[in-house]
C-alpha cells in the first residue's frame, strides 16, 4: 500500500528505484507553485494598468488615486500570500515533512529547487519595493490633499 501512495524515479545507473515523494504532496506544491506565477502575473498586469490610469489621471484626482492606493494594498496582499505559499512548498521539497511521510525532492531536483528559491527571492524584493512605492503614494497622496 506504501508502494502504490509514492511516486517513483527511475535511476539512470540501473535498476534502483528511487522514492520520491508521494504523489499528493507533488500535487500540492505544483498547485501553489501555479499560485505564486499566476499572484505575480496578475500583479504585473495590475502594475502596467495602474501605470496607465495614474499617467492618464495627472491632475490630481484624489478618488482615482485613492483607488489605486487601496487596489495597490490588495496586488501587494496577493504577492506576499503568493510568496508565502511559494516558501512553504519549497521548504517542504528541501526539508520534507516527516509526519506525513513527504520526503525531500530537492536532494534530486536540484537545479528546479534552485530556481524555484531564486524566483521566490526575486518576488520577495519586487513584494518589498510594491510596499514601499504603495506607502511612498499614500504619503504624498496626504501631503496633496492635506
Amino acid at each position: 500500500m506504501e508502494r502504490d501512495n509514492r511516486a517513483s524515479v527511475g535511476g539512470m545507473e540501473g535498476d534502483k528505484d528511487v522514492r520520491v515523494a508521494n504523489k499528493r504532496s507533488l500535487r500540492c506544491s505544483d498547485l501553489v507553485l501555479r499560485y505564486f506565477v499566476v499572484a505575480n502575473a496578475i500583479a504585473c498586469s495590475y502594475a502596467a494598468v495602474s501605470l496607465l490610469l495614474t499617467l492618464a489621471s495627472r491632475g490630481g484626482k484624489k478618488n482615482v488615486a485613492l483607488m489605486i492606493i487601496i487596489l495597490d494594498l490588495v496586488m501587494v496582499a496577493l504577492l506576499f500570500s503568493g510568496n508565502g505559499a511559494a516558501t512553504t512548498a519549497g521548504l517542504l521539497g528541501y526539508q520534507g515533512n516527516k509526519h506525513v511521510q513527504w520526503n525531500k525532492v530537492c536532494n534530486m531536483f536540484g537545479k528546479f529547487c534552485n530556481q524555484v528559491a531564486a524566483a521566490i527571492a526575486m518576488s520577495m524584493l519586487a513584494s518589498l519595493a510594491f510596499l514601499l512605492l504603495v506607502l511612498l503614494a499614500a504619503l504624498n497622496l496626504h501631503k496633496k490633499h492635506k
